[in-house]
């Protein structure tokens, strides 16, 4: 009588192959973990960016030119004005006072929880919360050579985590009156953009770190770099996407 024999694995074989599988999985599921969080993200930044300068468009043709907005020094103008202006386009609610959030905000940046507790603050329904700083200038804004702008951080995903700049959070400028330089460009570079009319430079929304022209700010954006106030920048001129060579 013909001996049948069985075909199968054994015990120890099925635990040495579950135990490469665990492996793999351990050694993958963190990248694929980051790259679902960049890609989220990512959309996250383009929708705001998208309903910021469409509420700015809206505002603009309601009350005009925004190079017309204010005629006065920065100390003498009514934020609040303005940015009732711009946000009443957007549906928001009150920031939530939310303490383990502000410490969050003090972990990323001692600015970013003063600028929550202290200036306008807004919550988009759709998540992201932004938080203004005062308004700035440099010059008359009656004087063409004159830069006058807001300055803001928001937090894409809200309350959410990482609550990292660079990350979740970015910065931005409401730029309302562009400088007018003959020799070049108006640079404010402690808050790290650069423009003139001189590059076609308008009224609008910019990215913490643009530069027309050849004076782009984004390549200070690094891995392993320390300005990540810059890369908001990078991210979009990127194609809202964070690339290999992001600083993540």
């Amino acid at each position: 009588m013909r001996k049948i024999e069985k075909c199968g694995f054994t015990l120890a074989e099925l635990l040495i192959v579950l135990g490469i599988i665990g492996i793999v999985a351990a050694l993958t599921m963190p990248a694929l973990i980051k790259n679902h969080e960049k890609k989220v993200i990512a959309t996250q930044i383009k929708k705001f960016y998208s309903t910021m300068v469409q509420a700015y468009n809206m505002a603009q043709a309601e009350y005009g030119d925004a190079q017309h907005w204010t005629k006065h020094y920065w100390y003498d103008f009514d934020q609040a004005q303005e940015d009732k202006m711009i946000f009443k386009f957007m549906k928001t609610t009150q920031c939530p006072n939310n303490e383990k959030y502000i410490n969050a905000l003090e972990t990323a940046s001692t600015n970013f929880a003063a600028w929550y507790k202290m200036y306008p603050c807004y919550m988009l329904n759709s998540g992201p919360i932004v938080f203004l700083w005062n308004p700035w200038s440099w010059g008359n804004p009656n004087d063409s050579s004159s830069l006058y702008a807001n300055y803001f951080a928001v937090d894409v995903n809200g309350t959410k985590g990482p609550n990292k700049l660079g990350k979740d959070i970015h910065l931005f400028w409401l730029v309302h009156t562009v400088p007018d330089v003959s020799a070049g460009h108006y640079t404010a570079a402690v808050f790290n953009i650069s423009l003139s009319k001189q590059s076609g430079d308008k009224s609008g929304l910019y990215p913490s770190g643009y530069g027309s022209g050849s004076t782009s700010n984004y390549h200070y954006c690094t891995i392993g770099g320390t300005f990540m106030r810059y890369c908001t920048d990078k991210f979009i001129s990127d194609g809202f996407e964070f690339k290999d060579d992001y600083p993540w």
